[in-house]
C-alpha cells in the first residue's frame, strides 16, 4: 500500500516537487518544535525563527555556516554599512558563501520583524545535491542577481562618462 502511495507521488514531477516541499516544510517545521522543547544552550540554530527589526541575520566577513529563506517579511543587504539591495520573501540567500566557501561579503540586516528559515551548510548542500530543482532554482535567482548587478554597473559606467 506504502509502495503504491510513493508510486503515484513520484509518477508526476509535479506531484513529486510539491511532495517535496511538504516535506522539507514539516521536517523545518519538526525541528523547529523541538528545538523550543530542548534546554537553550542544546537547541539548535536551525529551522524556523521570528526575527525583530534591525536583527542582523549575516555580518559581513562572518564564515557561511547557514542559509536563510525569507518566508514572511523583508531584509536589506548591505557592504561596509552601505545598502545595496533588498533580500525580498521566498528569496535564498546566503549561499553563494556556502558554496565558494568564502567569508560572507555582505551583512544581511531585517527591515521589518519576520520569519525566517535558517538552514545548516551541510544539510543545505546534501538537500543541493539529492535535489536538482532546488539547485536549480538557485543557480536562476543568482544568475537574476548577477544580470542585476551588470546592468547596474553598465549605467554607473554610463553615468561617468558623460559626466
Amino acid at each position: 500500500r506504502k509502495t503504491a502511495v510513493f508510486r503515484h507521488i513520484y509518477a508526476d514531477p509535479q506531484r513529486s516537487e510539491l511532495f517535496l516541499q511538504y516535506m522539507a516544510g514539516q521536517t523545518a517545521l519538526l525541528s523547529d518544535a523541538i528545538a523550543r522543547l530542548k534546554q537553550p544552550e542544546f537547541r539548535s540554530t536551525n529551522g524556523f525563527q521570528r526575527v525583530s527589526s534591525g536583527e542582523v541575520l549575516i555580518r559581513q566577513g562572518d564564515e557561511a555556516d547557514h542559509v536563510f529563506v525569507i518566508i514572511e517579511g523583508h531584509a536589506e543587504a548591505f557592504v561596509d554599512g552601505q545598502k545595496v539591495g533588498d533580500v525580498p520573501k521566498d528569496e535564498i540567500f546566503g549561499a553563494m558563501a556556502v558554496f565558494t566557501g568564502e567569508r560572507r561579503d555582505a551583512s544581511i540586516v531585517r527591515s521589518k520583524p519576520s520569519t525566517i528559515m535558517r538552514i545548516a551548510k551541510d544539510q543545505f548542500m546534501s538537500l543541493a545535491q539529492s535535489n536538482p530543482k532546488i539547485a536549480g532554482s538557485l543557480i536562476e535567482s543568482m544568475a537574476r542577481r548577477i544580470d542585476l548587478l551588470n546592468k547596474q554597473v553598465t549605467q554607473l559606467t554610463a553615468q561617468k562618462t558623460t559626466n
